[in-house]
């Protein structure tokens, strides 16, 4: 991507660098370039060792509330204490694209003598690099926060307040401002906004994730995770469309393939030995051919490298394994909807049969009311299934999906 750079005239930074995608159009009198994220800083020449990031999603994700104690006496005397840095300081280290990452939770606490609140508190999430990081990889940490976000929040409207870019000091080894990074991003473009309510109780928070935390960075980085599937906002949860739906279905295979591999592979012998006497049949036949022949030869061996079980077997193979952790959400479920008693065939073969109508352009099929129901059971386990992958209990698990998907269920301790 190219990069123009210029002098700014007024404020703090003095220098603005924009990245372009590419030119929209042009014309005699002017040229429309597609910005791609421009960066403001002290000088034109910066190393970038650290990133900070802040959000509203962040204050609750690591709620502020630990970055402070306070006691009232019984005279009415009112103590506020905020904690040291170290003390609230949370450590985990990852890897992206190749670069080692420590990636820090913590607080900024700012102090304002003529102000109504005179302590404003904002947490924060910052990577530090092992080394200088190119713009290139500024800007993957920024894509890796935005799908972190995503899957804690189920929503992909996280907008971030600011992000700091940092300097590390030769001489005394401390970091330092020297500029703000700014991504052009359509995630942010609606003019529909969260409420607080929203942000603070819908969310995978870290004191619930905390053991696993590392595992989400990794399988988030690694892009194990699928998101396509991901509603833009809160609002946009409450509504099933035909391409959300299949987006849904398209993230359950993802996740399966990821999790559970090829299981009638792995499982049923005869099977196995069938597949693997065609696929070394339709090696060789690719070998030796040409043209069109080849192009079928290997169109042909696709199919049968895909080939296994339908979507419905697994459907049933997945929710036999994670009912009983489902079981207190979907009796719940049922029973606000007055509907009959759960069976995972028939739910398995209703969200097939709805997929398949929707993948064939089959949308003026009659509906199932029941799918409605299928479709919110089906988003829970995505997130069991994935939680579990990376080692989360299912007591927590289930607490998670409590809050984020808003059940208000009373689970116990």
């Amino acid at each position: 991507m190219d990069e123009i750079n210029g002098n700014l005239q007024k404020g703090k930074h003095r220098c603005i660098k924009f990245v372009v995608h590419g030119v929209i159009s042009t014309s005699l009198d002017n040229i429309r370039i597609q910005i791609a994220y421009y960066i403001k800083s002290y000088t034109p020449d910066y190393d970038v060792d650290k990133m900070v990031f802040t959000s509203r999603e962040l204050d609750w994700f690591y709620n502020i509330r630990n970055a402070y104690d306070y006691d009232f006496d019984s005279n009415g005397f009112c103590s506020v204490n905020l904690k040291k840095y170290d003390d609230v300081m949370k450590e985990y280290r990852m890897k992206l694209k190749g670069n080692f990452i420590l990636l820090k939770l913590g607080f900024n606490r700012r102090i304002g003598n003529m102000s109504k609140t005179p302590i404003s508190i904002d947490s924060t999430l910052s990577y530090e690099m092992a080394e200088h990081v190119p713009n290139e990889t500024i800007v993957d940490v920024y894509w890796f926060t935005k799908r972190l976000f995503y899957f804690l929040a189920y929503r992909r409207n996280i907008e971030f307040s600011e992000i700091t870019l940092m300097k590390k000091r030769l001489e005394d080894g401390k970091f330092e401002a020297i500029g703000i990074l700014k991504v052009i991003d359509d995630d942010n473009s609606s003019s529909f906004t969260e409420n607080e309510k929203t942000i603070r109780d819908q969310l995978i928070k870290i004191d619930l994730i905390d053991d696993s935390f590392e595992k989400l960075l990794d399988a988030v980085a690694s892009e194990r995770i699928y998101i396509e599937h991901i509603p833009y906002n809160s609002r946009d949860k409450k509504s099933i469309t035909p391409a959300r739906f299949i987006l849904v279905m398209a993230a359950f295979e993802w996740e399966f393939k990821d999790i559970f591999g090829d299981v009638k592979y792995a499982t049923n012998k005869p099977y196995r030995d069938t597949k693997d006497i065609v696929i070394n049949i339709l090696n060789v036949l690719l070998e030796k051919s040409t043209g069109k022949h080849k192009s079928y030869f290997r169109s042909t061996l696709k199919g049968v490298m895909n080939a296994g079980v339908s979507l419905s077997e697994k459907i049933m193979y997945v929710m036999k394994q994670y009912e009983e952790l489902l079981t207190p959400f979907i009796s719940n479920l049922y029973s606000f909807n007055d509907s009959d008693e759960f069976c995972i065939n028939d739910m398995a073969i209703r969200l097939q049969t709805q997929r398949n109508n929707y993948a064939h352009g089959n949308i003026d099929k009659e509906f199932d009311d029941l799918v409605i129901l299928d479709f919110i059971i089906f988003e829970w386990l995505l997130y069991a299934m994935r939680l579990k992958s990376i080692g989360v209990s299912d007591d927590v698990t289930k607490k998670m999906i409590n809050e984020l998907f808003s059940r208000r269920i009373a689970l116990g301790s």
